[in-house]
């Protein structure tokens, strides 16, 4: 079921560069987010936010971030608009779309850390190929090291594999000199991780403790529903975030509560519940039966109540129209009302049968 709710109808170009840098060290504490009562509204509104969530987080010390974004997302910052984009919907995205919205979001983060050596690490070397030969014709401050296996950025990788003559060393630099091989990257991007990505990074970036940024990017859901140990779930705006539900939204920005929603009929989703913890994959089932069957979410009956949860369907159930389901509430009513008995036609027809003096 294909049915409205965030519309991204224009493509924008946006670059959160006023997050402070991420090593320095100080006591002045950054503003926090206020705590939310809606969900972004546009691709501008997600990046103000995600910067807003980053810096917020390493003012507190966090030095492994963990950044989820809906599958195929676009910012607009390379090649065609992106066009219409639906936050929300139970469809999937295109692998073509998954792999552009992975590099502007990557950007958006090579962005926020200027002039700082940086590593992105993707997992295919097309992907990285695109990636470094768009954002050399960007305004990136310095070229970040892009690579397709993390071992790569060990010193002893490096120097061995950061020449000219080889892939890593034409795809760009890491720093604000990028000239020196030994030196590791103090912020690393890995985009989409799996296990293998970051057992491989562990050995490498383990020893320097504090001293490196990790961002993972869109990684590979946990099976469990929950958060990956070590890392702060510091920006999430996570789409179909139960497997047996298709739709629905799990959001938090750190270090605001988490936020569970449902895309509606019309205007943009709706906040249905908060946790300061992240809910489980129980609770999020419970919420979201909730959401589907209360009918008194919205006054004004079945309509409302089918507009409420709109772009939420439980796995292998059938897709309903809206006017199936306008059938099926009007249905589950006429039985409601059959089983409380007969009502009056005419109601206070006993006095008006007194007034003309009509015996039964």
């Amino acid at each position: 079921m294909m049915l409205p709710c965030i519309i991204f109808a224009h493509a924008f170009l946006l670059t959160p560069n006023n997050a402070p840098r991420p090593l320095a060290h100080s006591h002045q504490r950054t503003a926090m987010p206020t705590m939310a009562d809606s969900f972004p509204a546009s691709p501008k509104d997600i990046a103000t936010e995600m910067s807003l969530a980053v810096r917020a987080a390493l003012s507190d010390g966090k030095r492994r971030l963990d950044v989820t974004l809906p599958d195929g997302l676009c910012f607009g910052l390379f090649g065609v608009p992106p066009g219409k984009q639906v936050l929300g919907e139970p469809g999937p995205s295109d692998k073509a779309t998954k792999q552009r919205a992975d590099r502007e979001l990557a950007f958006l983060f090579c962005e926020m850390f200027p002039n700082i050596p940086t590593a992105v690490v993707f997992r295919d070397e097309s992907t990285a190929d695109i990636a470094a030969r768009d954002w050399a014709k960007s305004s990136l401050a310095s070229m970040p090291r892009i690579v397709t296996d993390p071992s790569e950025l060990g010193p002893k990788r490096q120097k061995a594999g950061g020449g000219f003559g080889s892939k890593a060393g034409k795809r760009g630099g890491g720093g604000a000199s990028g000239s020196d091989g030994d030196a590791p990257p103090q912020i690393v991007l890995l985009v989409r991780p799996a296990k293998a990505e970051l057992k491989a990074l562990a050995p490498i970036v383990d020893p320097l403790g504090n001293e490196v940024v990790v961002v993972l990017l869109n990684a590979a859901r946990l099976k469990s529903g929950g958060s990956r140990a070590g890392y702060e779930p510091t920006y999430s705006l996570l789409s179909n975030p139960h497997p047996d539900w298709r739709g629905g939204i799990l959001y938090r920005p750190y270090p605001d509560q988490w936020h569970l929603g449902v895309a509606a009929k019309a205007g943009g989703p709706r906040i249905h519940g908060r946790s300061a913890e992240r809910p489980s994959l129980a609770d999020i089932d419970a919420g979201f039966a909730k959401v589907k069957d209360d009918a008194s979410l919205v006054a004004g009956g079945a309509l409302a109540a089918v507009g409420a949860a709109a772009a939420l369907e439980r796995v292998g159930e059938a897709p309903k129209t809206f006017a199936g389901e306008v059938a099926e509430e009007a249905r589950k009513k006429a039985e409601a009302d059959a089983a409380e008995g007969p009502k009056e036609v005419l109601p206070g027809q006993d006095k008006i049968r007194a007034f003309f003096g009509i015996d039964d």
